[in-house]
């Protein structure tokens, strides 16, 4: 028992990682539980399988699906030869390959086709209902003893979304309810489920609030330190505040009563043995027990006491164990599929940088190359249109001898906007609005830089030579000074960055990486090359650039950061960071990650 209810999920953590079951009475979304994860993501495969062909990399993973590994490992050679999704090869090769478990990919294959032909005849509940029941995601969950009715309530859920999405949008189609879905998990918005209302043979894990009326054999109430108790202010929803009362007593005496009441509530919950506890020192802080039991613990005769020593690193380890989830063993499970694709990986800086950032993400994208061909591409069409309209201006200066005007290099752009595909006309008129004005405000500043200094634009560092390894990168400008060294630029679109931002353990780590990953380069590929500057060109607030004088030591420092990713790499080490370490929010397989690991 606990006072709040965010304290409780700790002791969730610590239960599910030690394998005891636990019981929480309270919502919990959709997008945190297997089951409804395994319904959203099969329906966005039934919607269109090559859009999200990301799907079916977890789906196949999971059970009931739960390909055999070897099938699993032929899927994915299949995807790496012909970068097909993974129904279109199973179809392909549903006779012609010998499949370890062919009942099982006939039937996955069989079952998807006729869902495949059943979506656009029935409404969007009765879907639902035939491929929770067609695919066994619903006799699977059923018939586990891990969560049952958490996942049974998560599956009842979607099936309400949909009931209620179709009662306001009559003609609603299944992409329609995809779209509501992908909104509602893109913003952080929980879909909730109904709470558990029967009492599980678990541990339960309750308010004190939520404890009356109830009672359990043994009772548990941590936490009981003074700061958290008599600080405690309680708003009571019922008194009217006709009349301020400005007596300091009374009040503070109400407060003590009701906090009185509530920890009575909580003592009185146990039947056999009631154990409270709370810490002597909190980040070094010294902590007291409550006024509230410090007499009462006294009477030897009903209260033993015990102190147990905890010391700071076995305390991280029990936390550090109680944060980690059970991913999936990629490693041993394809670990001749994975060596082949890595046999002959080129790093460059942005591989280099998904690596630091999340080996697991690396896997998805760089290794496994799972393509995510839903997600907006307006910012990246964006980018390009400016970097050719750029490249533009730099070669017709070095081939004439004087930088076009304002309006050549807008037209430029205009052109190479106009290749791009955007999600509306009415988006790319306002990247186009936007890039017009960023340019003609850069075109000032980008005329300034010397004709002759240029020595080359969108320059390739391709197959350096590294170590046992190659390099490879691609330089967006480069410069040359009177006294021969060079300067190396990138050309960034949206917001600028501070300097005690792009730095070593801050946010745009990565773009420091970057920079010195330039320098090291290109200096190994022109061994009498000298780079005495590099900078990041933010073309719509140029005012903002970033520059940095790169020495020696930063050619050491990327040189190590590059020879640790490939060991790591060979060592097929790719475990994600620790959960208070991860930056998910605008990661593409942050859906991948949380099946895998639910």
């Amino acid at each position: 028992l606990t006072r709040e209810n965010r304290e409780l999920d700790n002791f969730a953590n610590l239960l599910e990682s030690k394998n005891i079951q636990y019981q929480i009475k309270e919502n919990k979304s959709i997008f945190d539980i297997k089951s409804s994860l395994l319904v959203y993501f099969y329906l966005k495969a039934l919607e269109n399988h090559y859009l999200h062909a990301d799907k079916l990399f977890g789906i196949l993973l999971s059970e009931p699906f739960a390909f055999n590994t070897a099938d699993y490992n032929y899927l994915l050679e299949q995807n790496r030869l012909n970068h097909k999704d993974f129904i279109f090869n199973i179809r392909e090769n549903m006779q012609s390959y010998k499949w370890e478990n062919p009942g099982k990919v006939k039937k996955f294959l069989s079952t998807y086709n006729k869902l495949c032909r059943l979506k656009n005849n029935i409404n969007l509940k009765q879907l639902i209902i035939n491929v929770i029941n067609e695919t066994g995601i619903l006799d699977y969950f059923v018939q586990s003893d891990i969560n049952k009715s958490e996942n049974i309530y998560a599956i009842k859920k979607i099936i309400q979304e949909a009931a209620s999405y179709i009662y306001i949008h009559k003609d609603a189609l299944l992409n329609d309810f995809l779209n509501y879905i992908d909104y509602a998990f893109e913003s952080g918005i929980p879909i909730l489920t109904d709470k558990d209302e029967y009492t599980q043979n678990a541990v339960q894990l309750l308010t004190m609030h939520g404890s009356k009326g109830r009672e359990f054999e043994y009772v548990f109430i941590p936490n009981l330190i003074s700061k958290k108790w008599e600080n405690k202010r309680v708003n009571n929803t019922m008194s009217l505040p006709i009349i301020k009362n400005n007596d300091k007593a009374e009040e503070t005496a109400e407060i003590k009563s009701e906090q009185l009441r509530l920890l009575f509530v909580g003592i009185t919950r146990a039947k056999h043995s009631l154990y409270l506890s709370f810490s002597n020192s909190i980040d070094g802080k010294p902590q007291e027990l409550t006024s509230y039991l410090s007499e009462a613990v006294k009477n030897e005769n009903i209260v033993a006491t015990y102190n147990q020593e905890l010391s700071k690193d076995d305390y991280l380890n029990e936390l550090v164990f109680s944060l980690k989830k059970n991913h999936y063993d990629y490693k041993s499970a394809f670990k001749c599929e994975l060596e082949a694709r890595i046999a002959n990986f080129i790093l460059s800086p942005s591989t280099l940088n998904q690596y630091e950032n999340c080996p697991q993400s690396f896997l998805y994208n760089s290794v496994l190359k799972i393509p995510i061909l839903d997600k907006p591409t307006d910012n990246a069409n964006y980018g390009r249109a400016i970097h050719a309209a750029l490249q533009f201006c730099a070669n017709y200066a070095r081939a004439n001898d004087v930088y076009p005007d304002k309006n050549l290099l807008i037209d430029s752009f205009i052109k190479n906007l106009s290749k791009e595909k955007f999600e509306s006309e009415e988006d790319r008129l306002k990247y186009q609005t936007r890039g017009i004005e960023s340019l003609s405000k850069y075109h000032i500043q980008f005329v300034q830089t010397p004709i002759n200094r240029i020595y080359s634009t969108e320059y390739k560092l391709d197959f350096v030579p590294f170590k046992n390894h190659f390099i490879k990168g691609f330089v967006d400008r480069i410069e040359r000074n009177q006294d021969g060294s060079f300067e190396l630029y990138d050309y960034k679109t949206g917001g600028a960055k501070s300097k005690s931002q792009i730095a070593d353990g801050k946010e745009y780590e990565g773009y420091l990486n970057q920079l010195r990953f330039y320098k090291y380069a290109f200096e190994i590929k022109n061994p009498e090359a000298v780079v005495s500057k590099a900078g990041l060109i933010f073309v719509e607030e140029p005012h903002a650039n970033f520059y940095v004088n790169l020495t020696y030591e930063d050619n050491k420092i990327i040189e190590n950061k590059i020879l640790n990713a490939y060991e790591n790499i060979s060592a097929l080490n790719f475990d994600p960071p620790s959960p208070l370490e991860r930056k998910c929010e605008y990661c593409d397989y942050k859906h991948l990650c949380r099946l895998c690991e639910l």
